[in-house]
């Protein structure tokens, strides 16, 4: 993170600033991309918070109907706006649909007591997600 420019520098330094190799090397996203992105970025804070909760860092503050998620709206807005995409929509929903309701079942366990149980299946919430974020990622 650079040192903030001091007002007598400012011109100079804004003549001279260059971002960073690292940034001039990334692939630019489409606007048209940025649902998909926002989507997949929502998921993983979701899925992220379900294992806090999981593993007892977080309480449960985490809608699980998908209907009031980002993801939600951008789906049925999708299958409006795109009928020709309507088997790969369905396919994404499809997985987005189980995430939540293995997710459901993850936290119904663990409210359960049943902790342990839970977490041993935290590696097939993370592989539904991978899934859920490769096909969101190929339909953008």
């Amino acid at each position: 993170m650079p040192v903030p420019c001091q007002p007598t520098n400012y011109l100079t330094g804004r003549l001279t600033w260059r971002p960073d190799p690292i940034w001039t090397c990334q692939i630019q996203i489409s606007r048209d991309n940025l649902p998909g992105l926002f989507a997949s970025v929502e998921q993983r804070h979701w899925i992220a918070s379900i294992e806090a909760f999981l593993k007892n860092e977080r309480e449960l503050p985490i809608e699980l109907d998908p209907e009031q998620s980002y993801f939600g709206m951008w789906i049925n807005a999708a299958h409006q706006v795109n009928p020709e995409s309507q088997p790969t929509l369905n396919i994404i929903d499809s997985v987005h649909h189980q995430i939540q309701m293995l997710s459901t079942e993850l936290c119904k366990l663990h409210e359960a007591r049943r902790k342990s149980e839970a977490l041993t299946r935290l590696d097939e919430l993370h592989g539904l997600r991978d899934t859920f974020i490769d096909l969101l990622d190929k339909y953008s």
